[in-house]
């Protein structure tokens, strides 16, 4: 799932179509590599800010590097440079989307 947010692999150009259809210029990307992904994982799951709705986990956390790991795409097509990412966890797996870094990340939400 990683490759979703990687330029020019594959999946990445099937995200870009996905998104153009929902109104958006572009899906977020990363500008670090798979592995240097997996390294942010392995160094950051458990340490972020999980995203609780009603009481439930929804297997996800948000966290920071410290240098910019991508560029997240607004509606409008502007790309901010981004050291916020996003943690998604599903069965047996793990993959990294950039995420705005504003705001308090860490505090309780």
């Amino acid at each position: 799932k990683q490759n979703k947010h990687i330029p020019g692999t594959r999946e990445y150009e099937a995200k870009v179509k996905s998104v153009r259809k929902r109104g958006y210029h572009a899906p977020s990307r990363l500008v670090i590599s798979v592995e240097e992904a997996e390294r942010l994982i392995r160094e950051n799951a458990g340490k972020g800010n999980a995203t609780i709705v009603h009481g439930v986990w929804r297997g996800r956390e948000k966290c920071m590097a410290d240098y910019v790991i991508g560029y997240v795409v607004g509606r409008d097509g502007a790309e901010r440079p981004t050291r916020g990412f996003t943690i998604h966890y599903s069965k047996g797996d793990a993959h990294i989307v950039p995420a705005r870094d504003e705001g308090a990340l860490f505090d309780d939400d």
